[in-house]
């Protein structure tokens, strides 16, 4: 076949048909025109080294794109972007665990990187497992376990591999500036949620909810009854908010937060009644009625713990507490016992609960799971070590007013 002779040819006609005068910037472009005629034509004569030369592709290797003008277009080529991996929940919760068991795998984010596979090599080191760098479901079982654990005080956690000791910072500082400083490495709060499904992957891997009957782990039951009572919250929250609009929830229930912001912050150290009867005295001071006052508050406790607020929880079962519905004693109880959004006082924690459970044992309407709620009490009490202490009945008036409690009421958009 005689293709390159006639590809030689045809380039020299091309470029022949230009005229040859003084060389002008006109005819620069006339030149190039005149190439890529030619290289048209070459690749007309060429074809696809054995694919079809109409086939709309470019090159010679099958694998360019598609041209948009038949055979005689250039080849394009072509750019993939690396997508970025997609978050684990999973690994997630791997990393908030074994950063609070003090292990240097940087801020979670749900995705493998050097420090996290680093960081699970010295946790597996740690419990006499090969260091791959991959958490096996036992041992990702165990890990969850042992962040519970070492989180409510019940063993020490495994000991990580030593880290190095952060060298001195030598920058001088001019007089008057400063610098910004962390006093130690002390891990981030462990938001509810994360918490509550370590806990109820401990719940899964031990075969189900702890009983009365089955329960060795008093701290651990507890553990469960607190993610049982945010789940059902936020179940029944969102129930009677129905079709209320986001912004007017949101703006009640910080109304709701920023009122009782003190009493919230007195819940660890104040006496229980005297915390009751302030909300109770800011709650009139409103001018709100207490049931729409519960109504409400029975919306923001579900939005709080949707949200991740405590403080938001806090205020708003105090609120209907001190709104005539005693059972929601719990909630504070249980803040009280874990340590979310207050300080751990489990003395104050068993104070609350014994409220709740004399309401109950009064006759009261349950806050919680009404159709099992005989189980929970007796399962709690066994958690709590024998039964309800002596409690003070709660006076509804008598104390100073809150400061400048107001209630949205969130019933009229509601089913």
């Amino acid at each position: 076949m005689k293709f390159p002779s006639l590809t030689c040819a045809a380039l020299t006609a091309a470029i022949a048909l230009v005229p040859v005068e003084r060389t002008r910037a006109d005819d620069v472009g006339n030149v190039i025109n005149g190439i890529n005629t030619g290289i048209n034509l070459f690749n007309m004569l060429n074809g696809n080294n054995g694919n079809n030369g109409n086939n709309g592709y470019n090159g010679n290797n099958g694998n360019s794109r598609p041209s948009s003008n038949g055979g005689g277009g250039q080849t394009r080529r072509i750019t993939e972007r690396t997508p970025v991996a997609p978050r684990d929940p999973q690994l997630l919760e791997a990393q908030t665990a074994l950063g609070y068991l003090g292990y240097a795998v940087g801020r979670p984010d749900g995705r493998t990187g050097p420090r996290t596979r680093a960081a699970i090599q010295e946790y597996q080191a740690s419990i006499g497992a090969s260091p791959t760098g991959d958490l096996s479901p036992y041992e990702r079982d165990r890990l969850m376990g042992d962040y519970l654990d070492a989180r409510n005080g019940r063993r020490p956690a495994p000991t990580p591999a030593p880290v190095p000791a952060p060298q001195p910072d030598t920058r001088v500082v001019e007089a008057g500036g400063g610098l910004d400083t962390l006093d130690g490495d002390a891990p981030a709060a462990v938001p509810m949620g994360t918490y509550c499904e370590g806990v109820g992957l401990r719940s899964t891997t031990n075969g189900g909810f702890t009983t009365a009957e089955t329960m060795t782990d008093p701290r651990f039951a507890l553990d469960e009854q607190f993610c049982n009572v945010r789940q059902y919250a936020v179940g029944a929250g969102q129930t009677l908010a129905g079709e209320t609009p986001d912004a007017k929830i949101a703006a009640a229930c910080g109304k709701i937060s920023a009122g009782l912001a003190g009493e919230v912050d007195s819940l660890g150290t104040d006496d229980r009644d005297a915390a009751i009867a302030a909300a109770a005295a800011a709650i009139r001071k409103s001018g709100s009625e207490p049931a729409k006052v519960a109504r409400t508050a029975r919306i923001c406790l579900g939005e709080g713990y949707e949200r991740d607020d405590p403080d938001m929880v806090l205020a708003s079962a105090l609120a209907l507490a001190a709104a005539g519905q005693p059972a929601y004693a719990e909630v504070v109880g249980h803040h009280l016992n874990e340590g979310f959004g207050v300080a751990e006082n489990r003395e104050s924690a068993a104070n609350w609960y014994d409220m709740a459970f004399d309401a109950l044992d009064a006759g009261g309407e349950p806050a919680f799971f009404p159709g099992s709620s005989a189980q929970r009490l007796a399962l709690m009490r066994k958690a709590l070590d024998g039964g309800p202490a002596e409690v003070v009945q709660v006076s509804s008036g008598g104390a100073p007013a809150g400061g400048g409690l107001t209630f949205d009421d969130l019933g009229d958009d509601t089913n």
